[in-house]
């Protein structure tokens, strides 16, 4: 739970929310037309300042984007936070810091080879009560669908609140 909206996989904020925003409204569709905006948005996206309370400990961070991850992956077997589980009760934090544009293929190596967490650019942590702040309102994801959010955000573990159909 996100300020109150559920999410089940990810939720982000930083430059994989401003993706997810622009593509929204963008007349590119498929995944084609994903990793060129994504491109084009990449040299031009600047990091923010965040405050994170996990837990009571608080980090403060310049971060490229943030993610909220209950499973580990985004989707297209990109894995953010390759230790995430859907059952161990706890959301992992992907704290994802600016790194140049020469270093975006090992970026996606790490990310397919679900190896994210030995990256020098990320870092992990996990909690249930999540708080962060950060330094304007705008776009976040809660599982690739993008919405505007303040620029506080609560998040937290809500254990067996989701029914499923079979």
């Amino acid at each position: 739970d996100l300020n109150g909206k559920k999410f089940f996989n990810v939720a982000g904020m930083g430059f994989d929310a401003h993706i997810s925003h622009v593509f929204a409204t963008s007349v590119k569709r498929g995944l084609k037309g994903y990793v060129k905006t994504a491109f084009a948005e990449f040299s031009v996206y600047k990091e923010q300042a965040y405050k994170i309370e996990i837990d009571g400990r608080v980090l403060e961070r310049d971060a490229f984007m943030v993610c909220i991850a209950n499973s580990s992956q985004f989707g297209n077997n990109a894995h953010v936070s390759p230790k995430a589980s859907l059952v161990d009760g706890l959301l992992d934090i992907c704290i994802v810091k600016a790194f140049p544009l020469y270093w975006l293929p090992v970026m996606g190596y790490h990310m397919f080879s679900k190896t994210s967490d030995r990256s020098k650019y990320v870092e992990l942590f996990q909690g249930k009560q999540i708080k962060i702040m950060r330094s304007s309102a705008g776009p976040i994801h809660l599982d690739g669908e993008p919405v505007i959010m303040d620029q506080e955000i609560f998040v937290q573990v809500r254990p067996a609140s989701l029914n499923v159909l079979v």
